[in-house]
């Protein structure tokens, strides 16, 4: 019994067109150990779905209280070196990533002191529709870190990359 033929010449009208999955990618990194591998899973698969990739780092600017962070707020940003440099050496690790990976990519340094609203603010300001970030790896996931708040607060879809926890 012979195959039955078809005529797939036409086929491309009638073919759906399929959309991408996600058209941003936003990758919330705090600099840790495992931010490395939260980088690298962000990029590989803004690599894999052809978008860009917005790295994004939040630190805190002022270690003067509360009082002196609102009178200062509008004023220069003054960070403390040590901070600083991590944050830089963090997006530094994300500009490479893209670049090794030909991905378009953007980067954000946030002197927010609040790394959920810096995180949401970033997503939502380059319109990412997936935010990948790794877990807290002092609190784990129901310690009220800033993982678990981003994923209820989020309109953007959340990946979250488990990371091993520190040897104690």
């Amino acid at each position: 019994m012979s195959q039955p033929t078809f005529d797939t010449s036409r086929a491309g009208r009638f073919a759906p067109q399929l959309k991408p999955a996600f058209h941003r990618i936003l990758v919330a990194t705090d600099g840790q150990a495992a931010a490395g591998a939260v980088i690298d899973a962000g990029v590989a698969l803004a690599h894999a779905l052809a978008v860009p990739v917005v790295i994004v780092h939040s630190m805190h600017a002022w270690h003067g209280g509360s009082l002196m962070r609102a009178i200062f707020r509008s004023a220069e940003v003054a960070a403390e070196d040590g901070l600083l440099a991590r944050a830089e050496a963090c997006l530094n690790r994300g500009r490479l990533a893209a670049l090794a990976a030909g991905v378009r990519f953007e980067t954000r340094l946030s002197y927010d002191d609040h790394a959920v609203r810096a995180i949401l603010d970033a997503a939502r300001d380059t319109e990412c529709d997936l935010i990948v970030m790794g877990s807290d790896e002092d609190h784990g996931w129901f310690g009220g870190n800033v993982t678990h708040k981003v994923v209820e607060r989020a309109e953007a879809s959340v990946l979250v990359i488990p990371v091993q926890p520190r040897a104690r």
